[in-house]
Parts: C-alpha cells; structure tokens; sequence
C-alpha cells in the first residue's frame, strides 16, 4: 500500500515546478486552503516534513524534493498510460 496518492504526488510536482504554493494550487485547480492541507495531510502520512517556510517563501525539504522528482518522472507516463487505455 503507498502512502501517497495521486492529489499528493501532483502537488508537490507543482510545487517543486512553480515554487509558490498559491501557482501550485492555480495549476492544480484547487484553492490554497486545499493545497495546504493536501501537503499537511502528505507529512502526517509520510512522518517527514515536505516543506518548510524561508521567510514568506515555502521551500522544499530534501524529502520533499526527492518525492517531487519521482511525480515529475512518472506523471508523463501515467497520463500516457491513461489516455492509450
């Protein structure tokens, strides 16, 4: 069983690729609210802070990188998955 799902794997890609939580949130279609609690829910899961605040910026941990890399490596093949299926 993973502990992450799709809406946690396509936020921190997101993020990881717009840097902003808010941008992330827009491209995601959800509200900020959403997104934050999306991320909330994704450290309880894991047991490891995604994220941290830098100032007013919210920025990645080394965590949070590592699973942001692997959703932006497999997305593209999930969707090609989906869309020949």
């Amino acid at each position: 069983m993973y502990l992450l799902d799709q809406a946690h794997w396509s936020l921190l890609a997101a993020l990881k690729e717009h840097g902003t939580l808010s941008t992330a949130a827009a491209v995601l279609g959800v509200t900020q609210s959403a997104a934050t609690q999306r991320l909330r829910e994704a450290e309880r899961r894991l047991g490891v802070p995604l994220a941290r605040k830098q100032g007013r910026a919210l920025v990645l941990t080394d965590a949070g990188r590592t699973i942001a890399a692997a959703a932006q490596a497999t997305q593209p093949a999930l969707r090609q998955a989906e869309s020949e299926a």
